[in-house]
């Protein structure tokens, strides 16, 4: 392969001869090594694949490289001085850079090969030691984040890989270990906490009767437990006792209640037990008989007192409709007397009514009001009288 050099044209950016010639000078020993470089290349590419053809590769790169930066400090040191100049050597740069690219691309991808090789076996190393993480039981996200991809972890040294795993497998034991431990911590706690449950549900009966008893419910054994219980029923059926003598003494004070007034200084209460029932029972019947004979005192004593106050009443009662009797006799009597003056008078109203005869209209509505209102007190005074 060739890869000819275009040399710029003076003429084309208007420069002299001597000039063009100048700044050629300045770039031939470069531009002699480019063709030196050209030969070695055409060389390299005409190898087969082999370790010593890539070497080759790599070093000729370099010197390429180092050609190409050197022919730009020129560019960059003459451009200056030569305004005129300036495009004319951007010609003889462009050349040299279109001659060296392919050149450059092609030695690069033989480079590239090595690197391409080298992350490939990076990638074979990395999937053997996650498939070594597999097999020991190692989540993915032990592994640093870092390590993520095949490729970054099959660059790790080995020297750095062997610890980091056997560091990982020996945590992972210990933290499995430390997990059953705590696991059997647990499990002992519930197996207590269920112990403590069930030794508070067998007290919780007699817990109030057992007042002063220190009790430690996670070490306390099964006969001290039926100590606590037998002692606890003794002491609960001494408090349930006293409370049901408390309430047989309030049943009978109920019981004798209604009959309080009647009750002997002499009765006792307090001191009848539980098996007074038959001398409470007389007690009870001897008051009972004193309250119902005052009670029947009482009432024939009230049925008197009634009976006088009812006969005191009836003659009240007499007097006040004799009284009522005599009124109402005088005044019908003055009634009748007046019956004669209501009938004259009934005469006269109706008289009046025809005597005055209108004319006017507004004078004829205005007796027919007062007509009107005639024949209504003709017809009370009528209805007065039948009554």
């Amino acid at each position: 392969m060739s890869n000819k050099l275009t040399l710029p044209n003076r003429k084309e950016f208007g420069i002299e001869e001597t000039k063009a010639k100048e700044i050629a000078g300045i770039f031939k020993p470069m531009l002699d090594k480019m063709v030196s470089l050209e030969e070695r290349a055409n060389e390299v590419f005409s190898q087969p694949r082999s370790p010593e053809r890539i070497l080759a590769a790599t070093t000729l790169l370099s010197e390429y490289v180092k050609v190409r930066t050197g022919t730009a400090k020129i560019h960059k040191e003459q451009k200056s001085f030569y305004l005129k100049a300036g495009r004319f050597i951007d010609g003889w740069k462009n050349a040299q850079i279109l001659a060296s690219e392919g050149v450059e691309k092609r030695l690069k991808e033989i480079k590239d090969e090595v690197r391409l090789a080298a992350r490939a076996a990076n990638v074979a190393v990395g999937l053997q030691r996650i498939e070594q993480a597999d097999e020991a039981n190692i989540p993915r996200e032990r592994i640093p984040s870092m390590w993520s991809d095949e490729e970054t972890l099959g660059a790790v040294p080995d020297q750095v890989w062997n610890p980091f795993l056997e560091s990982l497998i020996t945590a992972i034991k210990l933290e499995k270990e430390e997990t059953i431990r705590l696991e059997k911590e647990e499990a002992d706690r519930v197996k207590l906490r269920k112990r403590i449950s069930l030794v508070r549900e067998q007290l919780a009966p007699y817990l109030s009767y057992l007042d002063g008893t220190t009790i430690d419910l996670s070490i306390i054994t099964d006969a001290e437990v039926n100590i606590l219980i037998e002692h606890g029923k003794n002491k609960k059926q001494e408090v349930e006792n006293e409370i049901k003598l408390s309430r047989l003494h309030v049943e009978r004070q109920l019981a004798l209640t209604p009959y309080w007034d009647f009750v002997p200084k002499e009765y006792q209460l307090g001191s009848l037990g539980s098996k007074d029932h038959d001398k409470f029972e007389a007690m009870l019947l001897d008051v009972k008989n004193k309250k119902e004979q005052a009670e029947a005192k009482t009432k024939r004593d009230a049925q008197e007192a009634k009976k006088k106050a009812d006969d005191i009443q009836a003659a009240l009662d007499k007097k006040v409709a004799e009284e009522r009797a005599d009124a109402q006799a005088e005044q019908d009597l003055l009634h009748a007397r007046d019956g004669v003056k209501i009938t004259a008078l009934k005469k006269d109203l109706n008289d009046l009514m025809f005597k005055y005869q209108f004319k006017s209209n507004k004078n004829r509505a205005v007796f027919a009001v007062v007509t009107s209102k005639l024949k209504e007190s003709i017809e009370l005074f009528t209805q007065n009288k039948s009554t």
